[in-house]
């Protein structure tokens, strides 16, 4: 897609799944990372969730489920659910060799937002159809006029056939990262330190072999815009000026995309998290930005902490290899 097709299309996703939402009058069809993978299927260059199609509609899909079966099923605390839900959902993605992220936050939104709706499974389902049948066609088509952007952060996970050791202590310590922080926000009142998409973020920027974890300043500064943008866009166009909430989230979504390039940086979560207040309480609005700054920042201080591991470990190995 050309650099007017491509945010179009991302753009006429996200108000189609509002206005749904609106007939029916049902929020639990809102899946706000469904704009961060439009973004990463239709709008960044060669990302690895493209390369094939069926997975951006299947991961998020199965994943959708079984956050709602979890949610529905098991009646234990929801810092618990989203440990196990991360690790439910990781061996998904493990098993099916996909790339998909935003899945993970397909599962984990049911439990932070209480919404176990049969709805939200069937939107999550048919947008992410919609996006995989879009990325499939243009795979088909083998268009060449993809969108020229700054450097990407959708090094994700380049896994191989198989996981060593390495993969999977990696995958622990993220592991250990998200339930830590789930932890804190749950007991502390602070849910949305665990958003969602953060968590996603986090997966991504922990990435060793990404670049995207080596600017933890313009990453923090890019979260923490969206989170504030996506609030004060919200609340004056919509609450206030009593704008229809499409028009509202519109402009968030172009928004967010000018900080992409604001930032140069990419990293589709982000504006999953502008759009997130739009299926928070209203008198959560206020302290939403705050709650995202101190859960990036735990995130990133959980980064960090892997780093070292992986360089003690790569050491370790080399000693190893040495003797």
């Amino acid at each position: 897609m050309n650099k007017i097709k491509a945010p179009l299309a991302v753009l006429l996703l996200v108000i189609f799944m509002y206005v749904a939402a609106e007939i029916i009058k049902d929020k639990e069809i809102i899946f706000p990372e469904i704009a961060a993978l439009a973004v990463g299927a239709w709008y960044v260059k060669k990302s690895p969730w493209q390369e094939r199609p069926i997975y951006l509609w299947l991961s998020p899909t199965l994943a959708a489920m079984t956050g709602v079966g979890m949610l529905h099923f098991l009646p234990y605390p929801r810092e618990l659910l989203i440990s196990a839900t991360f690790v439910l959902i990781s061996f998904q993605l493990f098993i099916f060799r996909s790339k998909v992220l935003p899945s993970i936050s397909a599962a984990i939104l049911p439990i932070v937002v209480n919404a176990d709706s049969l709805f939200y499974i069937l939107s999550v389902s048919v947008l992410s159809g919609i996006i995989a049948v879009g990325r499939g066609t243009l795979n088909y088509f083998q268009t060449k006029d993809s969108v020229a952007l700054p450097p990407v952060s959708l090094s994700i996970v380049q896994e191989q056939n198989s996981w060593g050791g390495r993969e999977f202590y990696h995958w622990l310590l993220l592991f250990l990262g998200v339930s830590v922080v789930a932890v804190i926000a749950l007991r502390c009142n602070l849910l949305y330190m665990v958003a969602p998409p953060l968590i996603v973020a986090f997966i991504e920027f922990a990435n060793p072999t990404g670049k995207l974890g080596q600017q933890p300043v313009r990453l923090f500064g890019l979260i923490f815009s969206a989170a504030v943008s996506g609030v004060l866009l919200l609340y004056f166009l919509h609450f206030q000026w009593g704008w229809p909430i499409w028009v509202a989230v519109s402009c968030v979504v172009l928004w967010s995309l000018f900080l992409f390039h604001k930032f140069k940086l990419v990293l589709p979560p982000a504006i999953a998290i502008a759009l997130l207040p739009t299926i928070i309480p209203q008198a959560m609005l206020p302290i939403y930005p705050l709650q995202v700054a101190i859960g990036i920042g735990v995130f990133i201080a959980f980064k960090k902490l892997i780093a070292n591991h992986n360089s003690i470990q790569e050491w370790a190995d080399g000693k190893n290899q040495g003797i």
